[in-house]
């Protein structure tokens, strides 16, 4: 299990004030968290955005979401990251599973399933593009599981789900995550 994530270099481009495009930003990720359930689960944070349509001329570096572990989007906004993982397999109590899931969840909007078929299954009124990068991971739904491989795309509505690595191997992750609203 990897004490630290790989290091990934993030470049932002923009504009500067007379419309030339520039680079904004070029470092080490800047905003990494281990996953508080899972030591050697890395959530890369690689950028924010509060509304959409977002202010693409502001080169403010919105990824930091404060500095704290945000699981879901802003309600109105988007939220894109790598999540890079271990090939440990985790499996939580109920009461450390809430407790997991409560320290990532401080926005509040995702909701964790008691008596899932999972420990962390969960859902957020957000619509989520997945893309495999490395390894193979299972998607935990309410009655099926899915292999998703390197290369394979998720597009997720809002379901209850969860992650599981089954595979002892290393697996790289990219989400974008769009807040949206469940249909009443």
């Amino acid at each position: 299990m990897p004490a630290t994530n790989k290091k990934i270099r993030r470049v932002v481009v923009g504009n500067n004030k007379d419309g030339l495009s520039q680079v904004i930003f070029d470092s080490d990720m800047p905003n990494v968290h281990r996953r508080p359930s899972s030591p050697g689960t890395f959530f890369n944070e690689i950028w924010t955005s509060d509304l959409i349509p977002a202010a693409i001329l502001s080169s403010e570096d919105t990824s930091p979401a404060n500095g704290n572990l945000r699981h879901s989007p802003p309600e109105k906004g988007v939220h894109w990251r790598l999540v890079q993982s271990s090939g440990r397999r985790v499996v939580l109590s109920d009461a450390d599973a809430r407790s997991s899931h409560a320290a990532m969840n401080k926005g509040g909007v995702s909701q964790l399933k008691e008596g899932g078929r999972h420990w962390n299954m969960h859902r957020t009124p957000t619509v989520d593009y997945g893309f495999c990068l490395k390894g193979e991971r299972h998607l935990v739904l309410d009655q099926d599981d899915v292999l998703i491989t390197k290369g394979t795309i998720v597009v997720q509505l809002g379901n209850w789900h969860a992650w599981d690595n089954r595979s002892n191997v290393a697996v790289d992750m990219a989400y974008v995550m769009m807040g949206g609203e469940f249909a009443s």
